[in-house]
């Protein structure tokens, strides 16, 4: 909290509505319970102290998670009035200014931030703000200026922290000998999972097929595949692989299996299939195949420039890859082909692929297809693209449309993204390196 002192039981409120807020995005299965406690304890801490700007970013925050960014704007108005407003409030002002038709406004507020900005603030998220509408805007230039200085900061931030590449684990696990086949999981055909690099279009997929009313978008249940995992006697780390040499168990596997399907029909009652597209599921597909052997893994692929150039305009954090680093965005984008192929071609994981260009440019035919693979009747509905959003029931929200701007979009950014080019090229179809699959 900042200015006024506040009394401790309102700053416990305050700390346990933002941790209500974080799980909206960890608990994917309770998002919309976490949705709710967020808001209804903002609201008293609003009454405590309702001039707090702290407490209006927050809450704004929420309301445009939920898909209502105008009254998420009403709360942010009076302090983006104020002669200089807070750096939070200008970021999720940034966020929802769009949705609201206020994108120009937005982005003199951040620039203005950026420029001239307030002692001790924290600029790095504005500057990541900033990028995105300017590319929104069409001024590209500026974008990756904007995003530039965001990944500088961020390298600041971050450099010192320990990375191993991807690429580097990968190389480990290719060079372990095939494991046994192991026994039996436990079948169902519940369980999809929407597995793909980062910004390859999972969440957009996923809102895609939720028009189908027998599907349940339950995006990225961060927290199950894990808990799957450690069930299984391995760790994330070791792409929950078993000991070198030896198989799963079948009663561990089946026990395993049962639980993910257990919570997962508790998160989704009544749903015929139900969506995960937390992006950690990639990294443990055989473990998840072994344990589920009825799921369904739907792989996104997009044109890895306009992949890697997506998440350099977007802060990154992971133990596998410095993604303020074009190049090294350009090599674990390779590695993690590499990675796909392997678990194919050696672990017999069944990926259907899904090109993101085609999905964004005819989605009808993509949707129906992806259905058939779920062994669902297609719909008779329109396929519009969305960014999701939790509703108050749960499920998403269609109110963000997707343009097919994006295809391609690394164009508009070729004399900024050598690194990249150099790995991939300038073609209309990317050179991927034949080391990397």
């Amino acid at each position: 909290m900042t200015d006024a002192p506040v009394s401790a039981a309102v700053m416990r409120l305050f700390q346990a509505a933002l941790d209500s807020e974080q799980r909206i995005h960890l608990d994917s299965d309770r998002a919309a319970e976490h949705a709710d406690r967020a808001l209804a304890t903002l609201s008293l801490v609003r009454r405590a102290v309702p001039d707090r700007p702290d407490v209006a970013a927050a809450v704004a925050r929420v309301l445009d998670r939920l898909g209502r960014p105008d009254e998420g704007l009403r709360v942010l108005e009076p302090h983006l009035r104020a002669d200089r407003p807070w750096t939070p409030v200008v970021q999720a002002y940034g966020r929802l200014a769009p949705g609201c038709g206020q994108t120009a406004r937005a982005i003199a507020m951040l620039r203005r931030a950026v420029a001239e900005p307030a002692a001790g603030a924290k600029t790095e998220p504005l500057h990541y703000e900033l990028a995105v509408l300017l590319d929104l805007e069409g001024d590209s230039d500026a974008a990756f200026a904007a995003a530039l200085a965001a990944n500088r900061l961020t390298a600041r931030r971050l450099g010192a922290l320990p990375v191993r590449p991807l690429a580097e684990l990968v190389a480990d696990v290719a060079g372990r000998p095939r494991p046994p086949r192991p026994e039996a999981g436990f079948p169902s055909r519940l369980p999809v999972f929407v597995v793909g690099f980062g910004r390859s279009g999972k969440t957009v997929l996923e809102a895609l097929l939720a028009a189908h009313p027998g599907i349940a978008a339950l995006g990225e249940r961060r927290l199950a595949v894990p808990r799957l995992v450690q069930s299984l006697g391995s760790r994330m780390t070791r792409f929950g692989l078993p000991p070198v040499g030896r198989a799963w168990e079948g009663p561990r596997l089946r026990s395993a299996g049962r639980d993910f399907v257990t919570r997962l029909a508790a998160a989704a009652p009544g749903a015929a299939r139900a969506i995960d597209t937390a992006p950690e599921n990639g990294l443990a597909l055989p473990a998840i195949d072994a344990a589920l052997p009825g799921a369904t893994f739907l792989h996104l692929v997009r044109d890895p420039r306009d992949t890697c150039l997506d998440m350099f305009f977007h802060f990154q954090k992971s133990r596998l890859m410095r993604a303020w680093d074009l190049a090294e965005g350009a090599r674990s984008w390779c590695a993690y082909r590499r990675l796909m192929r392997m678990w194919r071609e050696r672990f017999g994981v069944r990926l259907a692929q899904i090109r993101y260009e085609r999905m964004v440019t005819s989605p009808a035919p993509v949707r129906s297809e992806a259905l058939r693979l779920l062994g669902l009747t297609p719909v008779d509905r329109p396929a519009e693209l969305v960014r999701p959003r939790v509703d108050p029931a749960g499920r998403i929200d269609r109110s963000r449309t997707v343009e097919d701007r994006h295809v391609g979009r690394w164009r508009r950014y070729g004399r900024h993204i050598g690194p990249l080019l150099e790995v991939f090229g300038d073609a209309d179809e990317p050179v991927i390196p034949t080391a990397d699959g």
